[in-house]
């Protein structure tokens, strides 16, 4: 399995285009217990006003479940979260 990561930078308050309103993430996870945490919290702390992040966890073992529902948000950061069993 072959994985492609593209990373990119949110432009500054200044450079944003005011007709977008929200943008979305989507974060698969599999056993990523050790790593989605900070994955999350990456996430809120960009720049942008208005995230919604979609979480995808797929019969993970680890713990990574309790830690994508536990996980503390921060005003303006919608969470979606899609267990799959």
């Amino acid at each position: 399995m072959t994985w492609s990561f593209y990373l990119f930078k949110l432009p500054d308050s200044s450079e944003r285009d005011p007709m977008i309103k929200k943008i979305t993430v989507i974060t698969p996870s599999y056993m990523q217990g050790q790593y989605i945490a900070d994955c999350l919290k990456s996430v809120q702390s960009q720049g942008f006003g208005s995230i919604e992040h979609v979480v995808i966890d797929a019969l993970s073992t680890d713990g990574s479940r309790e830690i994508i529902s536990n996980a503390e948000l921060r005003e303006g950061y919608e969470l979606i979260k899609v267990f799959e069993s």
